[in-house]
């Protein structure tokens, strides 16, 4: 008897000495895999390597990179840092992550061409951070991370996803049900192309988003924005337009207050800003820059304070007169490179005293700068920086 309770006594140590080999914790400092070989031999240079305490990186980089598959990776477990997928485009599955459960921080997933969908990472749960998914030509679908915890997404960003279509999976869902962080959708293919589809495909309808952001990439967008958020007039977080086919607002003349900021950009169709005629507060930036078509502010006659800067950059304007107004800048007023505009006529209810920073630089038809509050700013302010170029003569002063 004493002999069998022996050879049990050593059979259970052995166990358990053999569960401690294949289950423990190393590199506190993290790993970085550039090369197909590298990952091939990790379960020789870390034979017992479970859980990972540091950041993994898994990146091939731009340059014919030639990670295919992650198969010797099976045996991670946990990850205690931020995870990161980037740059491999000829890996088509992440099938050697099956075994990985948690990340402690961040999973970052960007630019793998060949992933179609996230297959591999079924058993993950836990993240404990943000979820980034940018820039996959054939992605269409994010199966694979449905069995993530939505609580333990600190928040989202997927864009540039050209194919992907299908975002309704369990995860996700989840969080835009109950979402009370931060979400940017955006750039993706109809029906993942803002959280407001994906609800829709989920089977609830989307409130106004109480932190994410508003992006408008096309004109359709700008015509369903009273679809795909009712009632929602007061924004809280930023308004992002930028779309060559944008030919006109008019689909968001329901929205009175920007809690963040404003950017019109690159919007090469749009000659006016009717349909923001609604809007009389912007909480911080407004930018209008690079719009090659926009003649007029008209449709910001409403407009009376600006938080943050207001930058007017590169743009076809002939007045802005529309700003007539606006009293109140919270930040700098940068007027640069406005080819045809000849005054600042719109400019003169401002607050002088409401700016820290005045720059108005080449606009080589401007030759009136003599708006109220032009003039009452370089008269009282004592500290702040003064640049204006008019005709290709510049005029620095430092007050």
């Amino acid at each position: 008897m004493k002999k069998l309770t022996l050879i049990a006594a050593i059979t259970f140590n052995c166990l358990l000495i053999t569960f401690n080999l294949f289950s423990q914790p190393c590199l506190p400092e993290g790993i970085v895999f550039e090369t197909q070989a590298q990952i091939d031999s990790f379960q020789f240079n870390f034979p017992y390597c479970t859980e990972i305490e540091g950041d993994v990186t898994i990146s091939g980089g731009w340059s014919g990179a030639n990670i295919n598959n992650l198969d010797s990776l099976y045996a991670i477990t946990s990850i205690g840092g931020r995870l990161t997928i980037s740059q491999n485009p000829v890996l088509l599955n992440l099938n050697g992550l099956s075994n990985l459960t948690t990340i402690g921080d961040d999973l970052w997933i960007y630019n793998n061409d060949g992933l179609t969908n996230f297959s591999g990472l079924e058993n993950l749960t836990m993240i404990n951070g943000d979820l980034e998914i940018i820039g996959h030509e054939s992605l269409i679908s994010l199966s694979g991370l449905e069995n993530i915890n939505s609580s333990s997404i600190n928040s989202i960003l997927i864009r540039n996803n050209p194919s992907l279509s299908n975002c309704q999976i369990q995860s996700i869902c989840d969080y835009l049900s109950t979402l009370n962080t931060s979400i940017d959708i955006y750039a993706n293919a109809e029906g993942c192309n803002n959280p407001s589809e994906i609800a829709s495909a989920c089977g609830f309808e989307m409130p106004c988003l109480p932190y994410g952001n508003y992006y408008f990439m096309s004109q359709y967008e700008i015509d369903n924005f009273q679809t795909d958020y009712p009632y929602c007039i007061n924004l809280n977080g930023n308004v992002n337009i930028d779309g060559s086919d944008i030919t006109n607002l008019q689909g968001l003349n329901t929205i009175h207050t920007i809690e963040s900021g404003l950017w019109i950009n690159l919007c090469d169709s749009l000659t006016n800003l009717q349909g923001l005629n609604n809007l009389h507060d912007i909480g911080d930036n407004l930018e209008l820059s690079l719009n090659q078509s926009l003649t007029s502010l008209s449709g910001l006659e409403s407009l009376t304070s600006i938080g943050g800067s207001l930058t007017i950059y590169d743009n076809m304007l002939t007045s802005i007169e529309s700003l007539e107004n606006l009293s109140s800048i919270g930040g700098w007023l940068q007027i640069v490179y406005n080819d045809s505009l000849t005054n600042l006529a719109g400019l003169d209810n401002v607050d002088p005293n409401s700016l820290n920073q005045l720059i108005i630089t080449n606009n080589f038809s401007l030759s009136n700068c003599e708006a109220q509050s032009i003039c009452e700013y370089l008269v009282n302010q004592t500290e702040h920086y003064l640049l204006i170029v008019t005709h290709r003569a510049a005029i620095v002063r430092r007050k």
